[in-house]
């Protein structure tokens, strides 16, 4: 059976993960961990993210965690969810696309993480007003904590 993981790790410990997944799974693990986060969008990234179909075997060794920001202040709850919704958005798309490339004998398979990771930065690009306005909200909160924040 096969699983989906996100994993997103410190860009601190990124090449040693990088080299571990090569050494574990070969050219599949070659292409893990290239996609850069940070809090602004900008370089240097801080987190790593890697996103795709691993097998049964893997998923036992990566348990699913549940991701919840329920309990975040308004304004940083947002950004998460907006950053999140980028790392899914990418996911998405490479998954589908890895799916339409094993019903093409892996014609467009190449395709596929590129293709992931362009629409994951297109929807984090074009949430930059909003994960600004938000950013601007917990930080106004600070000093008026009754601060009620609508983005429009």
């Amino acid at each position: 059976m096969i699983k989906h993981r996100t994993i997103i790790i410190p860009a601190s410990v990124q090449p040693n993960a990088r080299a571990l997944c090569k050494g574990l799974a070969g050219i599949a693990g070659d292409g893990m961990f290239v996609t850069g986060l940070s809090a602004t969008g900008q370089a240097p990234a801080t987190h790593y993210v890697s996103a795709g179909i691993i097998s049964t075997e893997m998923a036992a060794l990566l348990p699913c965690k549940t991701v919840t920001t329920a309990k975040l202040p308004e304004g940083e709850r947002q950004q998460a969810q907006i950053t999140l919704g980028a790392v899914w958005t990418g996911a998405t798309v490479n998954n589908v696309c890895v799916i339409v490339a094993i019903a093409t004998v892996g014609a467009f398979a190449p395709a596929c993480l590129i293709l992931g990771v362009a629409a994951g930065v297109q929807q984090w690009g074009a949430s930059a007003a909003e994960r600004e306005f938000w950013g601007l909200c917990a930080r106004e909160r600070v000093q008026v904590p009754d601060l009620i924040c609508t983005f429009v």
